[in-house]
């Protein structure tokens, strides 16, 4: 009997908690306690977090009335049982009706008369008590919240279905979202929240900003000279190397570097290239790299060119620039070891220096620079070119947002290197 009593006054209790901090919550959102709740939070330092949840709040309270809710069933069910006389002494309709009755009446003073007041008189000061509990509830509801938006993605996506370019940036940005909250809330690490966000931008990629341009492709021009293309594997030291007739928009297959290991120390006359040569996969430039990694793992070749509107060889992309946008960066064994990302580089005085094709969205990522997107260009080199006006000599620069950026490497037509250097006093 004492067990009965003990687990029903922590229910009630409970019920009474969570329908306090449900109402008090309702309150702050309906009427004019933003201020004081931020305020009273303030002390604590967890003003941020509140502010952080406003997308959620209607969320939070609706899922702590259920349970509330659903603690007062309980506590209600157990009253009446005991009452009753179940389950050994049989059931007694006089004790029924007094439980019932006398339940529903505790459960009215606890609900409608001690949560309500608090609620109505003590909002700020409720939540702000009991914010660890609010706080692992919106945990928990951002958690699945992401998780449904992610699993519904997929499903969507597995069933065909489309969505129209407005309809896709704003599930994705809203997925974004939920993840960047949820890290916030401690609920996934640094590295959970970079492979997630990887992953939800990895649906509308095209394969132009993931490719290899055209400028920066070692292919080997068409020849049946052995030694010749002995000494050109081993120079580039590439394992996949795209071949040509005449020049890069004339591709005629793809060598695998492993398929010349039965010539390894032969000077066979009668060496022939063209009949190792694998038939390369042709994409367009808008192709989407989720659509693209579906054809690599049909075919047994791992190597793409891309291609132009016109027809022209826009560039090539491989099945590991395709993993790099989920995983991050691969660093294989003839890439230099770099604590930096491949192509940007800390100097020992403080400046940045950046290869002239590296996206200007990673650059914005991975130092905070704030610099334009625009659709005229994709890489840093692109943006110094259009904020000049044009191809920039050795030694001009352009100041943006407190940074010089100053071309150090340049042919007639591109930038090859860029030095990036923040300004003590802007000017501008």
């Amino acid at each position: 009997m004492i067990a009965w009593e003990i687990i029903w006054w922590v229910l009630i209790l409970l019920t009474a908690v969570y329908s306090t901090v449900t109402m008090a919550i309702s309150m702050i959102l309906r009427n004019g306690g933003r201020t004081a709740i931020e305020r009273k939070l303030a002390e604590t330092d967890r003003d941020g977090f509140w502010r952080d949840m406003e997308p959620r709040r209607d969320d939070i309270a609706h899922t702590m009335s259920l349970h509330g809710l659903a603690a007062g069933i309980i506590c209600l069910g157990l009253w009446v049982v005991d009452f009753s006389g179940l389950p050994g002494d049989g059931f007694s309709l006089p004790g029924f009706v007094v439980g019932l009755s006398t339940g529903v009446v505790l459960l009215w003073i606890a609900i409608d008369l001690v949560a309500s007041s608090m609620a109505r008189h003590a909002a700020p000061p409720v939540v702000s008590s009991c914010f660890p509990m609010v706080r692992a509830y919106a945990i928990r509801i951002n958690v699945l919240h992401w998780m449904v938006k992610f699993v519904d993605e997929v499903i969507r996506r597995l069933s065909g279905a489309s969505l129209d370019s407005t309809d896709q940036a704003e599930a994705e940005a809203e997925l974004l979202r939920s993840i960047e909250q949820t890290h916030r809330e401690g609920g996934l690490d640094e590295g959970a929240v970079a492979l997630l966000e990887n992953i939800v931008e990895f649906t509308s990629t095209d394969v132009g900003e993931v490719m290899t341009p055209r400028t920066d492709v070692d292919g080997l021009e068409y020849t049946d000279d052995l030694v010749e293309i002995r000494r050109f594997i081993g120079e580039i030291g590439h394992s996949r190397i795209p071949v040509y007739e005449e020049d890069l928009d004339h591709i005629v297959g793809i060598l695998y570097a492993k398929d010349l290991v039965r010539w390894l120390g032969e000077q066979d006359p009668a060496f022939a290239l063209r009949p190792l040569l694998r038939r390369p996969i042709v994409v367009p430039e808008t192709k989407q790299v989720a659509d693209l990694l579906a054809d690599f793992q049909r075919s047994e070749v791992h190597m793409a060119m891309v291609v132009d509107e016109y027809g022209g060889t826009a560039g090539l992309v491989t099945i590991e620039d395709v993993l790099e946008e989920i995983v991050g960066e691969i660093v294989d064994e003839h890439e230099p070891d770099d604590e930096d990302q491949p192509g940007l580089h800390t100097m020992t005085d403080g400046r940045f220096e950046v290869d002239g094709n590296f996206h200007i969205d990673d650059l914005n990522e991975a130092l905070e620079l704030g610099l334009p997107e625009d659709e005229e260009y994709d890489t840093v080199g692109g943006w110094l070119m259009a904020c000049i006006g044009h191809v920039p000599e050795t030694g001009e620069s352009h100041d943006e947002n407190g940074h010089r950026f100053t071309a150090i490497a340049t042919t007639p037509t591109q930038v090859e290197r860029i030095s990036i250097e923040p300004r003590a006093h802007d000017s501008d």
